[in-house]
């Protein structure tokens, strides 16, 4: 079992006794679902990697979260509608530069890394 895959199911079996059954039973189909995604993509001959990602804000707040190096650019809107942010009237800078949202693969946009900052900023 892919070690993102065990790690999931670990956390899960750590909280079944503070869920009832049938949000224990939803969750280990839920972690059944993305393990077989993520075995699906590894049988392509990508080579996973975790990325750490800070989200950097203008307020001063950051937010870290870590995601597959084979996700798409367009996951970080995904990430940020947690706090009702989106790409109409925000950009995500790498560098200075905007990164759109798109379908292209988070590696092959910055290549084999393990970190990334990003800053999140409102559009003028």
């Amino acid at each position: 079992m892919n070690s993102l895959s065990a790690e999931l199911i670990d956390k899960i079996d750590d909280i079944k006794e503070k869920i009832t059954t049938q949000e224990y039973i939803a969750l280990c189909n839920i972690a059944n679902k993305i393990h077989k995604k993520i075995k699906t993509i590894s049988n392509n001959n990508i080579e996973e990697n975790r990325i750490n990602i800070t989200f950097h804000f203008l307020v001063g707040r950051t937010y870290n979260v870590t995601i597959m190096n084979n996700f798409t650019l367009s996951y970080f809107w995904q990430i940020l509608s947690v706090f009702h942010i989106n790409e109409r009237d925000t950009e995500i800078l790498y560098n200075g530069s905007i990164i759109r949202c798109n379908y292209e693969k988070i590696i092959d946009k910055f290549g084999d890394i393990n970190e990334l900052d990003l800053h999140v900023v409102r559009k003028l």
